[in-house]
């Protein structure tokens, strides 16, 4: 899905804080990966000012061992 396009009628929208930028900016910062959407990332970035907005949170899995099972760490 794209990113939404910074028209002036979508600023309008941005602009209308119910919440105040610390606290949205706080919730971006820690936001887990899978919360957001790009279209929903960008348009909650732009609210914020935050723009151009960072990378979305990237889910990071551990690697594979021989047999292609994740190591876990457990002996067994």
């Amino acid at each position: 899905m794209k990113p939404l396009p910074e028209t002036p009628g979508l600023l309008r929208v941005a602009r209308r804080r119910f919440i105040g930028t610390d606290e949205c900016s706080e919730v971006l910062e820690r936001a887990p990966p899978g919360v957001f959407d790009a279209r929903s990332w960008a348009y909650w970035n732009l609210v914020c000012g935050r723009v151009p907005p960072p990378p979305l949170p990237e889910r990071h899995f551990p690697p594979l061992v021989a047999g292609g099972a994740p190591f876990s760490g457990l002996a067994r």
